[in-house]
């Protein structure tokens, strides 16, 4: 069974003045697969902790009301009871790491339960099999990149069958591919396990059409439980930005039955009464951009770099980043992605070859450009007490006081001014780290996963600010696997695979050529319009004068 149950749960964080939860009351029946929503510390993160035990016994403060999980209070259940239970995976994928390696990672949690070996080996040989872990099951955890640990952490927590499985962004650093099997396993046990499912994500493409019901969360409230039909209108209707494109794009246009996946969209496009241009291409409608080619700022000559002897990061990478550009690098986890990242960034050397700034080789000589790297987790970047420090360090004193000032308000980050900023959610310090590094408006900006943790509204905002950078001069280049990101806000991508560049375009070339890699919009369009990448574009198609099944 996994019945879930929250009846006037209030609840404060040690000092807080505002509570994280205020009178929650949720009821989830055994077998439901629930979307929790909610922007950058909205409390989502807070009620998985509250349903799993951990508030207030191991994150002390206030709580009033009642969690029940099968009728019976959380509290009158031991640790071995509610483990045997529920199993909850957190956004800080490094926090929860003990083991050494790969396997007895997976394994740990069942060896704490008193698994017995024989049973243990095959369960941990099934989960690695589903998520294709086997030929990792020896490696390290540290030699592992930051989706692979993510991946990793998830076998450990689905290993343990539980009844109740809590997620907390368990895709956010995973590649389209390997996202999509995830979710699919997960999606097996639900359906045919019957385990009851809350997953809270921000990228919900994939998963909106898997849920039986969403929840929305604002300032510790619900403030939307329904079906996953109706949320588009709803969301629709009160502005709430939470919403995929797809569904957006549809419900904004006044689709009475509104998709929530490409298949279903697709078909109300086959469905238009008037005919559509025969001939497309990617240069066609929203042609691509007639930029002048951009001079090199990064070049790569020959470098490779290895972690060990085994461990290969990069190898002969021969390549020119264009300056004055966004480049996103895509590929899959693991294909030395970050590890390209950094050696931009200066923070590791190349074993061979070299990597130039500007023509100047970067180990042998201080640059005078002023570069910006913001890592993959927050929690490597912060350190001083307060926000406001974190932005203030190493600032110029010409108009500081001004410029504080308006970094603070660009992130809606004033009301934390003097928090601790490790205290603040995922998405929070994913925030502050943004702030502190664009404050100095650097000249080379290396992003690696800037959108991890940040809702659709944020993610927005973060792409309208690189934007604007680019717009003075700065070059951007990051590492991610938003796909709907990339779309909107970069020029060119760069793919990567085994450690090696082996493609490199502008944004349509690439995305109107993929097949996994394309965003959702795209391959919904893709075979009466193959030039749409993103919501905007797919918007003007549809408000164009035709007929289509669907609209009242």
């Amino acid at each position: 069974m996994g019945k879930i149950k929250l009846e006037n749960v209030t609840y404060y964080y040690p000092n807080a003045v505002n509570p994280a939860l205020q009178n929650i009351n949720l009821t989830v029946n055994n077998g439901e697969f629930v979307l929790l929503l909610g922007s950058s510390g909205s409390g989502k993160s807070t009620l998985l902790r509250s349903i799993a035990g951990l508030i207030p016994n191991f994150y002390p403060g206030k709580l009033i009301g009642q969690v029940l999980i099968d009728e019976v209070n959380l509290n009158r259940l031991s640790p071995r009871q509610i483990a045997d239970k529920i199993a909850l995976l957190f956004q800080e994928i490094e926090a929860q790491m003990v083991k050494n390696k790969v396997e007895n990672e997976i394994a740990f949690s069942l060896e704490n339960l008193g698994i017995s070996p024989q049973i243990m080996k095959q369960r941990v040989a099934e989960i690695s099999n589903a998520l294709n872990l086997v030929p990792y099951l020896g490696k390290k955890l540290t030699e592992l990149s930051g989706g692979m640990k993510q991946k990793v952490l998830l076998a450990a927590t689905l290993v343990r069958q539980p009844d109740i499985l809590l997620l907390d962004e368990p895709i956010s650093q995973l590649d389209p591919i390997v996202a999509k099997d995830l979710l699919s396993v997960i999606r097996y046990l639900h359906e045919e396990l019957g385990i009851t499912v809350i997953i809270a994500e921000h990228r919900l493409e994939n998963i909106i059409s898997m849920v039986t019901r969403v929840v929305a969360m604002e300032k510790g409230e619900i403030i939307y439980d329904g079906s996953v039909g109706a949320y588009p209108r709803w969301a629709v209707a009160n502005n709430y930005k939470l919403i995929p494109d797809i569904p957006k794009l549809f419900a904004q246009v006044g689709f009475l039955n509104t998709p929530l996946n490409v298949q279903e969209a697709r078909q109300i496009i086959t469905n238009m009464k008037e005919p559509i241009r025969e001939e497309n291409s990617p240069t066609e409608g929203r042609s691509k951009p007639n930029r002048a080619a951009a001079k090199p700022i990064i070049t790569f000559k020959n470098a490779s770099y290895k972690y060990s002897p085994d461990l290969l990061g990069v190898k002969n990478i021969k390549f020119n980043f264009p300056g004055g550009e966004t480049t996103a690098i895509i590929g899959h986890n693991g294909a030395g992605k970050s590890t390209l990242l950094k050696l931009i960034a200066g923070i590791l050397k190349a074993d061979r070859g070299q990597v130039l700034l500007k023509g100047r080789d970067i180990k042998r000589q201080p640059n005078s450009l002023k570069l910006g790297y913001i890592p993959q987790n927050p929690d490597e970047f912060l350190y001083l007490p307060t926000v406001e420090e974190e932005l203030s360090h190493n600032l110029s004193t010409e108009n500081r006081a001004s410029k504080i000032e308006n970094w603070l308000n660009k992130f809606n980050l004033t009301a934390y001014r003097y928090v601790n900023p490790r205290d603040l959610s995922l998405g929070e310090k994913q925030l502050v780290v943004l702030a502190a590094v664009l404050i100095h408006e650097p000249e080379i900006i290396c992003l690696d996963e800037p959108t991890r943790g940040l809702d659709y509204s944020w993610q927005s905002n973060l792409g309208k600010i690189l934007t604007e950078l680019k717009g003075k001069g700065s070059t951007i280049i990051m590492v991610t696997n938003d796909m709907e990101f990339i779309a909107k806000y970069t020029d060119n991508i760069a793919i990567m695979s085994k450690g090696e560049i082996i493609g490199f375009g502008d944004k349509y070339d690439i995305l109107t050529k993929a097949t996994f890699y394309a965003p959702q919009v795209n391959r919904v369009f893709r075979q009466v319009d193959n030039s749409i990448l993103t919501y905007e574009d797919g918007r003007e198609f549809l408000l164009a004068p035709r007929v289509c099944e669907g609209l009242p």
